[in-house]
């Protein structure tokens, strides 16, 4: 099981269980509560609730078998690469590396109507607030605040990168070590 209040995903990953903290003020209590996916691509809704965590786990694992299950037999047959199995809790969530790309949708505002070209990345945005003779304070604060986001979004990238060569490089040499005193 996971630690404290981290949420319970199943190994598909179409069924899991988040915490939700309780109100004191209205009198609610803390519960788990079970979510899945019905449609390839939207986000998860709300099937259950429980009170404990092993209740939650006990419910997400019964939702996964139960949708994991043909419905009937006139169904079209599911390919041969697909796994019906009970769902076992993932120990690792996959890892995005961009961060930097959200983008919306629609526009938002209430006319949608933004028209005005925008840069499209921190290091554009800077060098235009840059060439402009007279840029606001806000504009450059913005600037250099994306900047400093991209910064940083980088330097964590380059330290996840070094750790995993470390690692790597510690392996090998432990690897050489031991069919070196094997061989």
């Amino acid at each position: 099981m996971t630690e404290g209040d981290d949420p319970l995903v199943c190994g598909c990953g179409a069924h899991s269980a988040v915490f939700v903290r309780g109100s004191k003020k209205k009198k609610v209590r803390d519960k788990w509560q079970v979510l899945a996916v019905q449609t390839q691509g939207h986000k998860p809704r709300p099937v259950t609730t429980a009170y404990t965590k092993q209740k939650a786990l006990e419910r997400v694992e019964a939702v996964c078998a139960a949708s994991s299950q043909p419905k009937s037999a006139s169904n079209v047959t599911q390919p041969a690469h697909t796994q019906l199995s009970t769902c076992h809790l993932r120990q690792q969530t996959a890892v995005n590396y961009d961060d930097s790309a959200r983008v919306a949708s629609k526009p938002a505002g209430p006319g949608r109507g933004h028209t005005g070209k925008r840069p499209a990345d921190a290091l554009e945005q800077a060098v235009t607030a840059l060439k402009k003779p007279r840029a606001s304070a806000e504009e450059l604060r913005d600037a250099l605040g994306k900047l400093t986001e991209q910064y940083k979004l980088l330097q964590r990238w380059y330290t996840k990168a070094a750790t995993e060569r470390n690692q790597a490089y510690a392996l090998l040499s432990w690897n050489q070590a031991a069919v070196g005193w094997a061989g």
